[in-house]
């Protein structure tokens, strides 16, 4: 598993140990109706948590297979951080961490058309380098934009000899 999930599993239980400890009764064999209502709030909460949200893994009717294309970019790249997650403990201010990844989104030309293309990190690209791509071609109607979009698992620049590459 991963250290972050580990670390919202552990708070989720720990706050609802907490509230659940506050609304026992003396009587420790009974749990009232508040305790009860609370365990099922933490257990959505933990569901919610835990949800796994990927847009481009909803449905694969719209991939193809595998493409490996040699362009030219339309663009330089942009970098971007993409939120993952974030622990908080709410206290007057927000005391916690964001957690995050880079991401790099360029357009290039592919058939006649722009593409654009997503790569899982950093990946630097200017305007007018020609570039192997290698990736998963979706259409653009899945992921709703106009265009086709291509996630990269490896991007190399021919023009200045650096490969980027995702390990995939």
């Amino acid at each position: 598993m991963d250290k972050k999930l580990l670390i919202v599993l552990l708070m989720v239980f720990l706050v609802g140990f907490v509230i659940m400890g506050l609304n026992l009764t003396v009587d420790m064999l009974s749990l009232g109706a508040g305790a009860m209502i609370t365990l099922a709030l933490v257990i959505v909460l933990i569901i919610i948590l835990l949800w796994p949200i990927n847009p481009f893994g909803r449905n694969s009717e719209g991939e193809t297979e595998t493409v490996g294309i040699d362009t030219e970019a339309t663009i330089d790249s942009r970098i971007c951080e993409k939120t993952t997650s974030f622990i908080g403990i709410p206290f007057f201010l927000v005391f916690g961490s964001v957690w995050g990844k880079y991401e790099s989104i360029f357009s290039v030309e592919h058939d006649g058309e722009n593409v654009v293309v997503t790569y899982p990190g950093i990946c630097l690209v200017s305007k007018n380098d020609k570039l192997r791509i290698i990736g998963k071609l979706y259409n653009g109607n899945k992921v709703r934009t106009e265009n086709n979009v291509i996630i990269a698992s490896r991007v190399e620049n021919m023009s200045s000899g650096i490969v980027f590459n995702t390990g995939k």
